[in-house]
């Protein structure tokens, strides 16, 4: 069983990454900081089973992936209407929307 603290502030992660995947959608966080934020909040869990975690960095890795493939090629760095980025924020969702059931 968990302390009610360490609920609390894995919930505060989890809303969070939530918060920064919206700050992105919206155009206000760009992508390279996304994917930092993304990987420092992740880092910071300890509640949630390491089988999310894992779920979660591979689909964070998706977007890391678009990022480097952009900055190799020297082309626009994509947004959230690029297809593959798109498919990793969906999955992102997904994976936070369970975390708020796990930790409820």
């Amino acid at each position: 069983m968990q302390s009610s603290e360490g609920l609390l502030r894995e919930r505060r992660q989890v809303a969070l990454m939530r918060s920064q995947l919206d700050g992105f959608v919206a155009g206000f966080v760009p992508l390279p900081r996304l994917i930092a934020d993304l990987e420092g909040l992740l880092d910071a869990l300890e509640v949630l089973p390491e089988e999310w975690r894992d779920e979660f960095r591979s689909a964070w890795g998706g977007l890391e992936i678009s990022y480097a493939v952009a900055l190799d090629r020297l082309t626009p760095i994509p947004d959230a209407s690029d297809s593959g980025v798109a498919d990793d924020l969906f999955d992102l969702r997904v994976l936070i929307d369970r975390a708020d059931r796990i930790l409820s």
